[in-house]
């Protein structure tokens, strides 16, 4: 349930209370996962999901933030409320493929940090990078020269377009700002075949949505993938 997708929002429609409530008519198990947890709902907000949990057998979010606003004022929602981790698409893959992968983009003997995925702000790609700063800042220079961590996927092209790309460009300067005054360096590219070891930077950005083969690549490659979500606040949507 999201709520740009339910109806007008500048009208504040909701045609997806109504659907539930069909289903329940006709005894057809309705389990709801948000999209969207506001910490500031107005009366609109307050209304869908009420109704939402009203005709639900389980509402479902990420988070226990978000578990947690739902279940205290202003929401107050009743019923049963499910925390269920963000998850990943599952892959089986041997040891063989990670090195084959890693090979593939010129990231062999090193150790790969990963966030994949849609980003927007506030989704905490500036707490990441303040985390990988000083967990570097605690390596001797042999073990940092190995790390790499390589952020990939694209903006909202909504975000990107908006007040002809304004908000994008003010908030594309504060977040390499934030890498800098980290002390690290990052390189921006196109795409990530292949790069040469002795241009390896502490941050690698790759703003392009990824392709399944794309996204199973990076993730198979990895040796520790930092997924970041948040909780919305009003006038922010998650994407």
């Amino acid at each position: 349930m999201e709520y740009g997708i339910i109806g007008n929002y500048d009208q504040k429609q909701d045609n997806f209370s109504p659907f539930i409530k069909k289903l329940k008519e006709y005894d057809i198990p309705v389990v709801t996962q948000l999209h969207t947890v506001l910490d500031n709902p107005n009366e609109y907000h307050l209304d869908v999901l009420k109704n939402a949990a009203k005709y639900s057998d389980a509402i479902t979010v990420i988070s226990n933030i978000a578990g947690d606003l739902l279940s205290n004022p202003p929401y107050s929602l009743e019923g049963n409320i499910v925390q269920i981790d963000h998850g990943v698409r599952a892959h089986r893959y041997r040891k063989e493929d990670r090195k084959r992968v890693k090979e593939k983009y010129g990231l062999e003997d090193t150790i790969l940090i990963s966030t994949l995925g849609f980003n927007s702000p506030n989704k905490g790609r500036d707490y990441a990078i303040k985390a990988h700063g000083e967990f570097l800042r605690g390596l001797s220079k042999s073990q940092r020269d190995r790390m790499v961590y390589v952020m990939a996927g694209g903006y909202h092209p909504d975000f990107v377009e908006a007040e002809g790309g304004r908000y994008f460009r003010e908030f594309d300067d504060k977040f390499k700002g934030i890498i800098e005054g980290e002390g690290l360096a990052f390189k921006e590219v196109k795409d990530l075949i292949k790069l040469e070891r002795k241009n390896f930077e502490d941050i690698i950005i790759w703003n392009r949505m990824l392709s399944d083969p794309q996204f199973r690549d990076l993730l198979i490659a990895s040796d520790l993938v930092i997924n970041l979500f948040f909780v919305g606040r009003e006038g922010l949507e998650p994407s």
